[in-house]
This record gives structure tokens, sequence and C-alpha cells, in this order.
């Protein structure tokens, strides 16, 4: 069946009986269709349509590829469960939105893996696909499967199912691997020249020239054996001044979870908070130029009519040319009734200034990170801010004329006590006190709080991913205990499902065993384990014991500080001996620095090209 005969049945068969049908109709503007190309790639993200085209990487590989004028990059993203049944009831593919391809016939299948909750959508694609499950049953003459992104760091859980990980930001191995398929498929070749070649690219982890062993708690290990790399260094763009970044977006179909223009003004992260897997690994933190980005943001405007720009980065107040970007970004903003935006921020770093210069067309909301309620607990994940300092911002945000602030903390964080857990309402209470105030003393009216609370889940790469997961029932009960000390007349509660964080600690600090019970998993029907009315709690439990797996020996049993880890053949150029060294200043409740302004805090990068 053609990519147009496909079409015409989805659109006629498919469409019209499932929900939200622009996400499987492709045809925005602004999508890139390629008639012909040397090498395709079909670029899959494992949710829905809107959080995928919400994605930065994602969006910015895609253009990234498109650019080269003999590749083509085609997108396709997971199929809520009504699509999924009209595909299989119909015998039909999973494809790509551009050309309606099916999955099989591409080159390259590329994921995009930035939430551990994903991975039965990452198997569903592949089944829907016509690719199969595990790698090795594979034919000679199936795309090969690559992955990339945060989850990378740890690959071990989906082993079983990918031919290679891309280790680190993807730009440069990326374009590697698709030069390696050209020349092989040059040649005649086919799958296993390509992984051939491409196993000597910097970053990439092919599982499959890997051996397994039994670690610590019969926990599997991974050692390497000439010629695979080890261990597996991870890969960044060196120089970010004014590397490639796409002016020419699509504009998706329906609303996206992010629908607006979005500029990432730098990548990595200089403040050092312990819990904070992208401040580890995406460090040196390196900037963009301001300039470029104010032109970038011109040329996207005139290719999309965006009402909303987002400055995009781990802490954007730490960006040294914050004042020129805003100024400019306003002048051009401004007058067009374009709003500019930033998530959340350290709150030490932000200021009134800032809060006025981007409230300029419309205040709406901020989003401030304080994470614990206590200065003690803060100490320990290293978030240097004193209660006076959250308070200020608060007020400044308000007076700024702000309408609505919305602030994240975590539960179940290391050393956390009942009096920490309490201090998160003091601190509200002192917050909507100030915040209902001006300047003048006087009431300011009833100030609007969201309060989002999460739930600490250790990640590899962390000074904390040594540490448990707390058990369910204990978080379940510090929730009951901020529900019943917080005034909710002004603030709106939101707390993160214990059960779903514990299983985002089960995949974020597994082995390759996961595997087994991931796929018992998919069998059994979990999809979409990222939203809660999706995740199936019977069905993992009947998983786990089908595989054999006790996912408690991953989530809440502690590893020993220094010794072998399922990921410690992947190399994020943090050593070990410096998260030690971080793991052991928390439990004293000593702090460090940030390496803003040359203070180098000994992490073993080399960051010549830092600013």
């Amino acid at each position: 069946m053609t990519g147009k005969e496909l079409r015409k049945k989805i659109e006629l068969e498919v469409l019209p009986r499932v929900r939200k049908p622009g996400r499987y109709a492709g045809g925005e503007l602004n999508a890139v269709v390629k008639d012909t190309a040397e090498v395709r790639l079909a670029l899959c993200f494992p949710e829905v349509y809107e959080i995928g085209m919400s994605s930065l990487g994602f969006t910015l590989l895609y253009h990234y590829v498109n650019e080269l004028g003999w590749a083509a990059c085609e997108r396709c993203f997971a199929p809520w469960p009504d699509m999924e049944q009209e595909l299989r009831g119909r015998a039909l593919p999973l494809y790509s939105l551009e050309t309606f391809t099916p999955l099989s016939e591409f080159d390259i299948i590329g994921f995009s893996l930035s939430y551990e909750m994903t991975f039965t959508n990452v198997l569903t694609m592949l089944d829907l696909g016509g690719l199969g499950l595990r790698a090795a049953r594979r034919p000679d003459s199936a795309p090969v499967v690559i992955a990339g992104g945060g989850c990378s760091v740890n690959p071990e859980p989906l082993a079983d199912f990918i031919d290679a990980f891309v280790i680190g930001e993807g730009e440069e191995p990326l374009m590697e691997i698709m030069e390696a398929a050209r020349r092989v498929k040059a040649a005649g070749g086919g799958r296993p020249e390509i992984l051939e070649k491409i196993a000597a690219v910097e970053g990439v982890y092919i599982p499959s020239l890997y051996e397994t062993g039994t670690g610590e708690n019969g926990r599997c290990t991974v050692s390497g054996t000439p010629p695979a790399p080890y261990p597996v260094m991870r890969r960044y763009v060196r120089n970010m001044s004014n590397s490639y970044y796409p002016s020419k977006l699509i504009l998706p179909s329906i609303n996206a979870v992010h629908d607006r223009m979005s500029i990432e003004i730098f990548r990595g992260c200089a403040q050092g908070c312990r819990y904070c897997q992208a401040g580890m690994i995406y460090r040196p933190r390196r900037e963009r130029d301001a300039d470029f980005l104010i032109g970038n943001v011109k040329e996207m405007y005139r290719h999309s009519g965006w009402n909303e720009v987002s400055l995009l980065s781990l802490n954007a107040p730490d960006y040294s040319q914050l004042a020129h970007l805003l100024d400019g970004l306003s002048e051009f903003a401004t007058p067009r009734r374009v709003s500019i935006s930033m998530p959340s921020s350290r709150i030490d770093t932000f200021s009134e200034e800032v809060g006025e210069k981007l409230r300029l067309v419309r205040a709406t909301g901020l989003t401030l990170a304080p994470e614990a309620g206590t200065q003690r607990l803060r100490n320990v994940i290293n978030k240097r801010i004193t209660d006076e300092e959250i308070i200020g911002a608060v007020a400044s945000s308000f007076a700024a004329g702000w309408k609505k602030v919305k602030l994240y903390f975590m539960i179940g964080l290391p050393t956390e006590t009942e009096e920490d857990v309490l201090g998160i309402a003091a601190l509200i209470k002192r917050l909507t006190a100030v915040a209902g105030k001006k300047k003048s003393g006087r009431k300011r009216g009833k100030p609007d709080f969201t309060l989002s609370v999460s739930n600490f889940v250790p990640k590899p790469h962390t000074p904390f991913q040594w540490e448990p997961f707390e058990p369910v029932e204990k978080l379940f009960g510090k929730q009951r205990l901020l529900r019943s000390v917080i005034d909710r007349r002004h603030v709106k509660l939101d707390f993160h499902d214990p059960h779903r964080s514990a299983m985002e600690a089960v995949f974020a600090r597994g082995d390759r065993r996961i595997g087994r019970a991931l796929e018992e998993a998919y069998n059994l029907g979990c999809r979409f384990d990222g939203w809660s009315e999706c995740l199936d709690a019977d069905k993992w439990r009947q998983a786990f014991s089908r595989a054999g797996v006790d996912p408690a020996d991953y989530a809440h049993t502690p590893y020993k500080p220094g010794s072998r880890l399922p990921w410690s053949h992947i190399d994020c150029g943090i050593t070990t001996k410096y998260l030690l060294i971080e793991r052991a200043k928390a439990m004293r409740g000593d702090t460090t620095e940030s390496c803003i302004g040359n203070r180098c805090t000994g992490c073993g990068l080399d960051c010549d090209t830092n600013d």
C-alpha cells in the first residue's frame, strides 16, 4: 500500500472514528515534505501529538535533519488507545504524518525519550509500525532503531528493544549517524552494516556489543569489550552562540500543550541543585547570542503569528544577556501584543526589573521554584535561597502586576522530616499575607497561588542517585498533612500521584531486567502510564510478577554509595567523586556555590567553552 493509498484509507475510515483526529491528519503549515531522499528518518515521540509538538529537542532535530538536501525527517507520535484500536482492527500500520509512510519503510527510526513513563508507548509504536519489539529478532532489512533524550543516560530498561542509544545532545551524533547510513546504503548495505559503522560514533551506545553481569543485590551491570567503547561518553554541543535553531516552526493542527514560540536561550545549568538530573547531564552552561535570538523570534513570528514567546532554559535569569534580550524582544513584541514568558526560575535570581519587563504586554502567571519549605532542607538540596528572598520575589511579582504565581515544591527529599513538610504550609501562609498587600501596606485583594507538590524521584548521574524513593504510604501521609494545614481559600493544591512516581523511580534506577517487566506490561495492555486515567497498577504488579522482578528492589532499596550501578557504563562527564562529595555535603547541610563567574566546583567537566 502506497502512502497516498494509506492516507486515503485513514482519512475516510479511521479519522472520523477517533478522538482528536487532528493528531493523525498531518498537513500542517510549515511541515517539511520531501518526495525523495537518500536517507529517511522517522522521528518518533512516544506521547500524544499535543505533548510531542511542544518538545523543543524534538522540534530542533526535525528541522535540523531536513536542512540536509539528501535527507528527510518525518514525524510520528504515539496513538491514543482509540486510534491504536482502529489501526489494529483494520491491520493498518503506524505511519508518518508527512507522507503516511509506514514506520517499517524508513531507514532509521529515532525515539525521543524525555520521560520514563512513556516506555510502554515506545513498544506500542514499534509493534504498530511493523518492526517487532526486540532488536535481536528484527531482520537485517529492518530500520535501525535509535533513541536519545534525557532518559538515555540510563538506557538499560529499553536496551532489549533499541539498536543504539545517543547519549547526550543529539544534533552532532545524529548527523554522523545519518552520514554513516548514507554511505552504507550507497554501498548496498543494510541494518547490520549501519550498526557496525555507527558503533564508532562518539556518544553512541549499542547494547548488543556489551556484556552484562551481576552486581549489588543481583542487579545487572554492563561491561564493555573491544571495540565497544567503555565507558560511553556523553556528547554535547561545545559552542551554542550561533548554533542552528529553526525559525520556521510547524503550526500544530490542534492546540499543543505549549502553543507558542519557544527559544532556547542557553543550555545547561551552573546552580548545582542536587536532585536535578537535567542540571547535571546538560552541563556546562552554554549561551546563545541575544541578537541571534531576537532575529530568530522575528522570523518565527513572521512564519507563525503566535502571540507568545517563551524563553527556555533551566534558569532563565542566569542568562548573562537577559536585559539586552528582554529589551530587544519587548521593542518588537509590545506593539504586536506578543507576550514574553519564561518557565520556573530560581527565586534568588528573579528580580522586580525582570518581572516588569516580562509583563509589558500582559501579566498572567509567573512560576517560581522554592522546592522545600525550610532553610535546612533547601541547604540539603543546594537550593541556596532564604525565606526572605522567596517572600521578596513573590511580593515583587505582585507589585509588578502579576496576577497569579505558581510555586513548585517537592516532598520525599532525602533527610526530610515532618517539620520540613509543615514548613511548606508556614511559608505559604507568609506568602499569601505579603502578596495581598500593596506597597503602601493596604490590601491588594485575594492573591492567586497554585502550589504544585511533586514527589522526589532519585535520578542517575546526580548526587542523590544512591538514595531510595520514599514509600508510597508515607508520601500520601505527607499530602494529607499539607491538605489539613494549608488555607485553600487562597491556594490551589496540585499533588503528583505517588504510585506513578514510584513507577518512574523503578525505570529511572532500573537495569536490563526491567525490560522483561516492561514487555509483560505492554502485552497486558499498559499504555500512557504517565496519565492518571491510564496507569493500571494491578496490571503492572502482574507484569513484575510474571517477569520475576521485584520493583521495590529498584524504587525503595538504596544503592551503596560508590558501588557499580546499572548505568555506570554511561559517562556524563560529572565524576563519581564529585557526586559523592556533593552527597556528603547534603547530609551535613552544606551548600555549594554556582559555577557562574569562573567559580569552578570541580565536577570533572572540561568547561573551557563555558562563559
